[in-house]
């Protein structure tokens, strides 16, 4: 982006400013959860365990999976 010499569309710009943002979100909530993995390898912190109803817990997930899954038709 910061090349001078790279002649950037509008819309070229504007979906590498989105890559980057998603990008920097996904790196965040990564290192989170990297901090809270040591915390509880370390004793600081206390997961709340608590019964889920697994039916609604894969619904969730395969929601999850499908929305962050890139389309692959054309």
């Amino acid at each position: 982006m910061l090349d001078e010499s790279v002649a950037w569309t509008a819309q070229d710009q504007r979906e590498a400013f989105e890559t980057i943002d998603s990008e920097a979100e996904r790196m965040g909530r990564l290192i989170r959860n990297l901090l809270d993995l040591s915390r509880i390898e370390g004793g600081a912190l206390k997961p709340e365990l608590e019964p889920c109803d697994l039916d609604d817990l894969i619904l969730q997930v395969t929601k999850r999976v499908g929305a962050a899954r890139p389309s692959t038709c054309s």
